[in-house]
């Protein structure tokens, strides 16, 4: 430890801080490029509210790839358990602004899987599948047509890197800024 002090409070110390400010910098770019490289498509399961009747279960889908447009999936709710009772009432698909799905409609019939037909799938537009559905079945999700390879995947770092890569390496410069005057303070008192 008394080796190491030295160089973290020698004349060392910018050296080091850069290094680790652009490495930090460097992952955040390459997670970000690696995500933007394979088009992504990332589902929320949000649970009904208390009292809705019957129950209620909504997907909130989003295209958080930046350049790619997506086009014909099918993005599925299916019933799945031992419950034979289990149904779908009913099925709606809410584009939240500015997505817009024009007048396709769900298909669920009232069986125990909706398909939801997205026409189209913007960079950034963002849809809610909203089903009500009876019984005691727990609902799944699935991706089940696309035209192209898609990565189909709930929220995670990466994705949460590749929707706010521009606010992350602000807040990294600011505070490697923050670092570097201080050490302009710090040599400008020592000399």
């Amino acid at each position: 430890m008394k080796n190491l002090l030295p160089v973290i409070a020698g004349d060392k110390v910018p050296y080091l801080i850069t290094i680790l400010f652009a490495s930090v910098g460097w992952i955040i770019v390459h997670s970000v490029d690696r995500l933007n490289s394979s088009p992504t498509v990332t589902y929320k399961l949000v649970p009904g509210l208390q009292g809705c009747s019957p129950k209620c279960f909504t997907v909130e889908i989003r295209n958080v790839t930046t350049t790619v447009l997506l086009k014909d999936l099918v993005i599925s709710v299916h019933l799945e358990g031992q419950d034979s009772s289990s149904k779908i009432q009913h099925a709606d698909i809410i584009p939240v602004q500015p997505a817009w799905n024009g007048d396709t409609a769900p298909n669920w019939e009232a069986g125990d899987s909706a398909d939801f037909p997205i026409a189209t799938l913007q960079p950034g537009w963002e849809f809610k599948l909203v089903t009500r559905f009876s019984g005691g079945d727990t609902p799944h999700v699935y991706l089940t047509k696309s035209p192209d390879p898609i990565r189909f995947v709930e929220p995670s770092i990466d994705t949460f890197f590749l929707n706010h890569e521009a606010p992350i390496i602000c807040v990294v410069l600011l505070i490697y800024a923050g670092f570097v005057t201080l050490v302009i303070i710090r040599f400008s008192k020592d000399s």
